[in-house]
């Protein structure tokens, strides 16, 4: 992994476009879509990790931790950089709230 952290994330409703079913933690299903210093929107995985469980459709203000395995996150991913979530379209929006590692 290049770069962990912690981060608020909220899913869309499923009737609004977001996940049809909850997903496990720990999963590496989703996919983070971030906009570099030159505009140039870049994607990203990771694995998210959530003490409380699956990650529900409509969930806000859900904390997670997101390990990305992509050296670019060592550049894009910064404390109150916001990103979309992805999952074979836009499912959520979150925002880096710390790096945990590196």
């Amino acid at each position: 992994m290049s770069r962990s952290v912690r981060a608020r994330i909220d899913l869309y409703q499923t009737d609004s476009g977001g996940l049809a079913l909850p997903l496990g933690s720990r999963t590496r299903s989703l996919l983070f879509g971030f906009v570099g210093s030159d505009g140039v929107p870049m994607t990203i995985g990771g694995e998210v990790r959530s003490a409380l469980g699956d990650l529900k459709p409509g969930a806000v203000g859900l904390q997670v931790v997101i390990d990305f395995w992509a050296e670019e996150a060592s550049r894009l991913v910064r404390p109150s950089t916001e990103f979309t979530i992805w999952y074979n379209r836009t499912v959520g929006r979150g925002e880096v709230l710390e790096i945990v590692s590196d």
